[in-house]
């Protein structure tokens, strides 16, 4: 409903814009056969006659500023429900993250209270707090904001590319083939990303590991003499080592992906720049209101294709988390907090 509003709202500024041309405040101007003329009698009355074929049609600086009263109170109040709308989305999106926030985390509680003190190791107890730690704020914080930031950008996409394709009539139909290039390299780039992510992620945690027990334990290491002290350097070299491959693994794919979105981008501005001045051409072509919302749209639709198969990897890897936790609460509490 948002979407709509906010791609009416931009129809009909358009509209305004084009039948504002005619320039009919202006107390000089006749039109006639097709062509603006401007009266070569500087004192007129405070009329507009504008000549069409064999009748004279007066228009009173009255009616041309009801005209403009219309249409700005026409603007304004799809703007203003467009606001209100994404007011209202942006309230159920937070309402919506609070609710499964609370159930989640009420829910692997009430699993590791009830669970056998047996099963509650020291080891199991540091993973339970660092699921509680990690996974919970990722569903408190990280989700419900990509989420909503991916749905938003969706519909953006999906509305401006289909007004330009409806606009453009039969030569949008090219439009269709980069859409679904953008498909294509999307699908190829956030399964391997989240993956990339998850291994980046598992080569820190080791790292940040050995770093504390290092500087916690540095008087007994260094009561061993420096042949530990040096064991110690090339075990902290590794460790930096390994996740600097896997951070650098997911910078190329990051360069990979970024390249492959910004050749793209071109090529669908390229298309729409080159159909829409076609059609301008023609005798039944895209009016100038038209012609400057499908350009607009040609520049506004590529960020936000390219944000919602950048954030989707994202949302994939807050997914991992959040079936974590759904584990713990569906799961049976012995098995799954061994597990853990």
């Amino acid at each position: 409903m948002w979407q709509v509003l906010q791609l009416g709202s931009d129809l009909w500024l358009s509209h305004w814009c084009t039948t504002s041309s005619l320039h009919l405040w202006s107390n000089n101007s006749m039109f006639t056969n097709g062509t603006i003329v401007l009266s070569t009698h500087q004192n007129v009355s405070n009329v507009t006659k504008v000549l069409l074929h064999d009748d004279t049609i007066v228009v009173t600086e009255a009616m041309v500023m009801a005209y403009s009263n219309w249409n700005m109170n026409v603007y304004v109040v799809l703007a203003g429900v467009g606001t209100v709308m994404v007011v209202v989305r942006t309230l159920l999106n937070s309402c919506a993250g609070m609710r499964a926030s609370n159930v989640l985390f009420n829910g692997m509680t009430n699993t590791v209270v009830n669970a056998p003190l047996a099963d509650l190791s020291p080891d199991r107890v540091s993973r339970i707090l660092g699921v509680y730690n990690a996974d919970m704020a990722t569903v408190d914080t990280r989700l419900p904001f990509s989420l909503g930031g991916f749905v938003a950008n969706v519909f953006i996409s999906v509305f401006c590319l289909g007004a330009c394709i409806v606009c453009l009539r039969w030569s949008g139909i090219v439009l269709i083939l980069w859409g679904g290039m953008y498909v294509y390299f999307g699908s190829h780039f956030a399964r391997p990303a989240q993956e990339v992510e998850r291994l980046a992620n598992a080569t820190r945690a080791p790292h940040v590991t050995f770093v504390h027990q290092s500087v916690a334990g540095a008087v007994v290491i260094r009561a061993f003499g420096l042949k530990q002290v040096r064991r110690f350097h090339r075990l902290h070299q590794t460790h930096v080592d390994v996740h600097h491959r896997a951070s650098y693994a997911h910078q190329v794919l990051a360069h990979w992906f970024a390249l492959r979105m910004q050749l793209l981008h071109a090529c669908l501005i390229a298309s729409i720049a080159v159909a829409a001045a076609a059609l301008v051409s023609t005798t039944d072509g895209l009016s100038p209101g038209l012609f400057g919302l499908v350009f607009n749209y040609a520049l506004l639709v590529p960020p936000h294709l390219e944000f919602v198969f950048t954030i989707w990897s994202g949302v994939l890897s807050s997914l991992a988390g959040v079936h974590r936790v759904l584990e713990y609460v569906h799961g049976r509490q012995s098995k799954y907090i061994s597990y853990v």
